[in-house]
């Protein structure tokens, strides 16, 4: 089943549309490269600011790290350090992929540390839910944690695909939406989309993080 991918997605993947060939061959590359560090603690942390969208990028070129047994491309973030209770977005996009049965998708888990980067939780990809495309945003997989809660305090983050290679594939469920289609000279509005649909586990992808005030 195909979905209707906002222009900005379209646009975006027209430099290269992905395939399951794409996915062995990084999910190769990635088998054989050299992880960055051993530990938590010497991961290469970036700031992410409060109260704006970050474009996050994992590519080959991120670093490697071993997660339950097996390499992953990560991007780790350091949190803000503001006390007030905020909400935390992470969106996974689709990529670009006509034509093809499976959605090409990183399916994201977060790694969670203290201040002493030990990690404090982890959520897998089973907490993510599909996101319908918006005006200015590809539609996705997308989850929002609240932080800094009384029992709930993380300093650090670290990003990784949890799902890698077909045979990892799950559905996702997917709404009905209503497409306007012209027929003739009259506009008529037509369901499309709506079920299960396959994707493809990618070890590389865009996302979008962004950590805002949480909202009495």
């Amino acid at each position: 089943m195909r979905q209707f991918f906002s222009l900005i997605a379209i646009l975006a993947g027209l430099a290269g549309c992905v395939t399951q060939e794409t996915a062995r061959q990084q999910v190769s590359q990635l088998d054989a490269a050299k992880p960055c560090c051993t530990r938590l603690d010497e991961l290469p942390f970036a700031k992410a600011p409060s109260g704006q969208n970050i474009s996050v990028e994992i590519t080959p070129a991120s670093p490697v790290y071993e997660v339950l047994g097996r390499n992953r491309y990560i991007a780790a973030y350091e949190l803000p350090a503001d006390p007030k209770p905020a909400v935390l977005s992470l969106r996974s996009y689709f990529a670009y992929a006509p034509y093809q049965e499976h959605m090409p998708i990183l399916h994201p888990s977060v790694l969670f540390l203290d201040a002493n980067k030990q990690q404090i939780m982890a959520i897998d990809q089973s907490a993510f839910r599909y996101a319908r495309e918006g005006l200015f945003e590809g539609a996705g997989l997308e989850a929002r944690i609240q932080i800094n809660t009384e029992n709930f305090q993380p300093r650090y983050m670290v990003i990784y695909a949890g799902a890698i290679g077909q045979q990892d594939s799950r559905a996702v469920t997917t709404p009905m939406v209503m497409v306007p289609v012209m027929i003739g000279s009259v506009m008529v509005p037509m369901t499309s989309g709506g079920g299960a649909a396959p994707t493809l586990p990618m070890p590389t992808g865009s996302l979008r993080l962004s950590i805002r005030e949480a909202r009495n």
